[in-house]
């Protein structure tokens, strides 16, 4: 079963965000026909308060590259974008001089395809059992996509065209923040030519701030209401006093 869905102007931060996914993937994970996997996204300038904009290209504990991308600043006219590029960014237009990113020429990322770049599929091997990934997904284009795999099966895959079904922006338009949960993998393809058949990988997959993550065991959440519930009752004692 799939949903999709798209929010603008998250307002969490990024350790809000990883432990209510987390929290939530554990509530999803159960028997294989309860999956459901969401793609959330916010396109830029709002995409970019949700990441770390000091280790964009720092991967989560458990994760390696197998394929690695390219890593690129900046960005190349006709062949990639950077998905902190605030030209066309904010719904088709610049984003303005006040929410654009100091030094964004700076700030690496990764991307695969376009001419004499790393071609198709970037791997990435993660935690067995991950069940959260998110990322800033740069200039979402039609031939962009993600395939999640489980034991070298493949067990979904989410495309461009998702993202544009779920509100994100066209190609032109900056970055989305995505968040994808509710299945296990431990492998991870970013792909910038899917669909396509033959000849040279044109498109470019431009992204960021990859963070995947295993769902918190029963225990963890039973850890995590108990300390909710001494909180609480740290706070009546004090007013208590």
């Amino acid at each position: 079963m799939f949903v999709l869905t798209f929010e603008g102007g998250i307002e969490m931060g990024i350790k809000s965000t990883l432990l209510g996914a987390a929290v939530a993937a554990f509530a999803l994970t159960g028997a294989a026909s309860a999956a459901t996997f969401v793609v959330v996204g916010a396109n830029a300038p709002e995409s970019w308060s949700e990441v770390d904009l000091n280790n964009t290209t720092t991967l989560s504990p458990g994760a390696a590259w197998m394929a690695a991308p390219s890593t690129e600043t900046n960005s190349f006219g006709g062949q990639y974008k950077s998905p902190f590029d605030p030209r066309s960014a904010d719904n088709g237009v610049d984003v303005p001089a006040a929410d654009q990113i100091a030094n964004w020429q700076q700030i690496e990322y990764f991307t695969v395809g376009s001419p004499n770049l790393v071609q198709s599929p970037a791997v990435m091997t993660v935690a067995p059992n991950s069940a959260f990934l998110s990322l800033l997904w740069g200039s979402v284009d039609l031939y962009n996509a993600i395939e999640f795999y489980a034991g070298g099966s493949l067990v979904e895959t989410v495309s461009g065209a998702d993202i544009f079904a779920s509100g994100g922006e066209p190609a032109a338009s900056g970055a989305a923040f995505v968040k994808i949960s509710g299945f296990n993998f431990d492998e991870v393809k970013f792909y910038s030519n899917f669909g396509l058949s033959g000849g040279t990988d044109q498109p470019a997959f431009e992204f960021s701030n990859v963070v995947a993550a295993v769902p918190l065991p029963a225990g963890g959440l039973l850890l995590l209401t108990a300390l909710g519930g001494l909180g609480v009752a740290s706070r009546k004692r004090k007013k208590a006093a």
